[in-house]
């Protein structure tokens, strides 16, 4: 999408996908734990949860995958925007009755 719009912008560029990652994988585990899994319309993720998820994507994609293939690197700042991708989730998307991750 960015090649179509010809942005070039770093930020864009680099820390975008890191920025919205989390909260686009915990809104969708929260849509099936409230519509598949455990049916409760009200289901929230604790903030605990959202923590391990930034630190597992954190070490997983900023420790361990760039040791073992050479074409990705580690960056502390996809760190820092995975901690915000998880604050915004928290804040923005996880609450009771939020219209960002909606029951079915």
């Amino acid at each position: 999408m960015r090649k179509l719009i010809e942005i070039e912008n770093a930020f864009l560029n680099n820390y975008l996908n890191d920025l919205l990652c989390l909260p686009l994988v915990l809104g969708t585990a929260v849509f099936l734990q409230r519509n598949l899994v455990l049916r409760q319309p009200d289901y929230a993720l604790t903030g605990w949860q959202i923590g391990w998820v930034v630190i597992y994507f954190s070490v997983m994609f900023e420790a361990v995958i760039p040791l073992l293939v050479s074409r990705y690197t580690a960056d502390f700042f996809d760190v820092i925007c995975y901690a915000a991708g998880g604050w915004l989730f928290w804040v923005f998307g996880n609450a009771k009755g939020s219209e960002l991750v909606r029951s079915a």
